[in-house]
């Protein structure tokens, strides 16, 4: 692999994680969030509580996304909003770089 080309790939991913990392703190606290977490949440909490999805409370999406956000709810305490948040910024953020880099270079010269 050609130096310059790594050293883009880093560059790339530095942007990317100071991009993910800007929207977080900017938006994040504001009440913006782009996933819908505070139902999965919730729903997350209801599974602590031994309550079973689809049949305990209503679930709009399959339980997978609450039992993904599980350790969240179980560590986050207050802060499990946020902290969710910053996962979900950070997940669209690692989708967009693997994405990014596994595109050949002879097809992003045109």
């Amino acid at each position: 692999m050609d130096r310059t080309y790594e050293r883009q790939g880093w560059i790339a991913a530095l942007a990317l994680l100071t991009l993910a990392a800007g929207l977080h703190l900017g938006f994040s606290p504001l009440g913006f969030d782009p996933s819908g977490d505070g139902a999965v949440l919730a729903e997350g909490r209801r599974l602590l509580a031994g309550q079973i999805p689809h049949r305990d409370f209503i679930s709009f999406r399959p339980a997978g996304s609450a039992f993904l956000h599980l350790p969240e709810v179980i560590l986050g305490g207050d802060h499990a909003l946020l902290i969710s948040r910053a996962s979900v910024w950070l997940a669209s953020l690692a989708c967009n770089l693997a994405s990014a880099t596994t595109v050949p270079s002879s097809n992003m010269t045109g």
